[in-house]
Parts: structure tokens; sequence; C-alpha cells
């Protein structure tokens, strides 16, 4: 009987929903986004790099933490996934108080901001002795990644018009997963080469120098951004 409930509301939303017209919407976006019709390729592909760079380093820990906690504390399966949920919880809380972080800082601050606090998180992973430890910097390391992810949403969303808006955030989105899928390869060499512990202290030192970076490049970063 519910199966048969679901084709009826198939069929409900089959004929209630509709296409609006095309030429209506199109004259809208002609007139309201005319002054925007060229894509800023260079803000855009510096957005994607931030975006993979920072998925790349992010994605570290659901993919080498349960076997660094187990080094370091001898974790059960049930404690390691509660620690590789942590950091996704604190994003979430600092993603809904992102707004007022941009009242405060501009969109270039705010990476610069959320690369410094993850870097913190790292550092602490890192030189953890224990299992408390490794949660403190993975909490700190997550308010980080709530600070970033929307901010480079908002910032990409404002640099191009209604009908390039699209295609943009699919480049961002395609930065996201393909970060997801270099991860692991990019990380376990280093795994392999110097240890977990290591590993985890050598990304928090390439936040930090992506932070620094962008401090340096600041004023350069909002002229281009002004000009698109």
């Amino acid at each position: 009987m519910i199966y048969l409930s679901a084709w009826v509301i198939l069929l409900a939303i089959t004929f209630s929903l509709y296409e609006p017209k095309r030429e209506a919407v199109d004259s809208r976006l002609n007139s309201a986004d005319s002054t925007k019709a060229k894509l800023p390729i260079e803000v855009l592909a510096m957005i994607y790099a931030i975006t993979l760079f920072y998925i790349i380093t992010f994605y570290a820990i659901p993919v080498q933490l349960p076997f660094y906690l187990q080094d370091i504390s001898n974790a059960s399966a049930s404690a390691s996934g509660l620690a590789i949920a942590s950091p996704t919880l604190a994003s979430s809380i600092a993603s809904l108080r992102y707004g007022f972080v941009t009242k405060q800082r501009s969109l270039v601050s705010v990476v610069i901001v959320a690369f410094a606090i993850a870097a913190v998180g790292y550092f602490i992973i890192g030189f953890a002795n224990s299992y408390n430890v490794v949660l403190i910097g993975l909490i700190i390391a997550g308010l980080g990644v709530g600070l970033v992810m929307p901010n480079l949403n908002i910032w990409l969303s404002s640099l191009v018009d209604n009908r390039s808006r699209g295609k943009a955030l699919g480049g961002l989105t395609t930065s996201f997963f393909l970060g997801q899928f270099l991860s692991p390869i990019v990380s376990q060499p280093i795994t392999n080469a110097v240890g977990l512990g290591k590993t985890y202290f050598l990304i928090g030192v390439a936040l930090l120098a992506m932070s620094g970076i962008f401090l340096a490049l600041k004023k350069q970063v909002k002229i281009m951004c002004q000009e698109c």
C-alpha cells in the first residue's frame, strides 16, 4: 500500500510542476546581469584551488585518523568513529556563526582566519599523545572548515552572474570531490615516509603557510575581486 501511495504522489508532482516561460526568464537575466558577462577566470581558479587544497587536507582525518588513534591510544572502532564525527559537528557550529564572523571581516580575511584556525588544530593532532588531546585538535580543525566552506560558496556566487552561477558552482563541487579522491593519494606517501603524527603536523604547516600567503597578498586579492 505504501508503494502505491508513492505512485500517487509521483502523478501529483507530474501534473502540478510546470516549466516557466524561458523567454521571460531570459529577458530578466539579460537586463539584470549585462554588467557581469565575463567570467573572472583568475579568481575562480584561485577559489577552486583553495577548495581542492582544503579538502585534501581535511580528508586526511577520516582516511588516516583511525590508524593514528590505534597507535597512540589503542582506540576502539566506536571511539574512532566519534573522533571522526567531531570535526564535522564543530564545522556545523562554525557555519551557523558564519554570518557573525563576516560582519567583522572580509571574505579574504575569513580565508586567512580559517586556515590559521585549522592549522592550530592539526598541530595539536600532530603532537597529541592521547585520545582526548586529538579530539581537541579535531574540534579546532573542524571550526576552520566550518568557516571556509560557506565563505567560498558566497565568494564565488558574488563574482558571477545568474547565467554563469551554475557552471561556476559546478566547478566548486568538482574541486570538492576531486579533493576527496586525491586526499589518500597525497597523504599516504607522506605517511609512509614520516609517520602519521608528522603528517598531521606537516598539514598544519601547509595550512599556516597558505594563511600567511593570503595575508601577504590580501590587498592584491581584493583588487582582483573588485575588478571582476
